[in-house]
């Protein structure tokens, strides 16, 4: 890889955030990290200063959930990719998520960050 691709997570719990951001070395594998954000609103805010490539984002957040922030970025950023984490195992939202333009959807429960980093991984060649 060239460029290094860069990646945000969104999470409204802390202790998520910084598991996301600090278990894996991201830069070892290409990846910057810009940063997170504790609720879509937030999110948002961050990209007009630097859009990410990859966009990791639970699902239920206060202010703004994932699926609206998926639904923005997907217009705002047509070519970013976005991870959609949660924590339910409905497929109905999996099937919202989807239809917004989202590009993977990860149970948190099943959550293995060798499966996360390979998926960004994934996503990263797309770019």
């Amino acid at each position: 890889m060239g460029e290094q691709i860069k990646i945000m997570f969104v999470d409204d719990e802390q202790i998520m955030r910084d598991g996301l951001r600090l278990t894996v070395d991201w830069e070892s594998y290409g990846f910057q990290v810009l940063g997170s954000a504790s609720n879509g609103e937030k999110a948002l805010q961050l990209c007009e200063a630097d859009p990410p490539d990859i966009m990791v984002t639970d699902i239920r957040m206060p202010v703004m959930d994932g699926l609206e922030l998926t639904k923005h970025l997907v217009e705002r950023y047509p070519a970013m990719k976005i991870i959609i984490l949660s924590a339910y195992d409905d497929f109905k939202y999996a099937q919202t998520a989807i239809s917004y333009g989202a590009h993977a959807y990860v149970l948190k429960a099943e959550l293995e960050l060798d499966h996360l980093l390979a998926l960004a991984l994934r996503l990263g060649k797309e770019i």
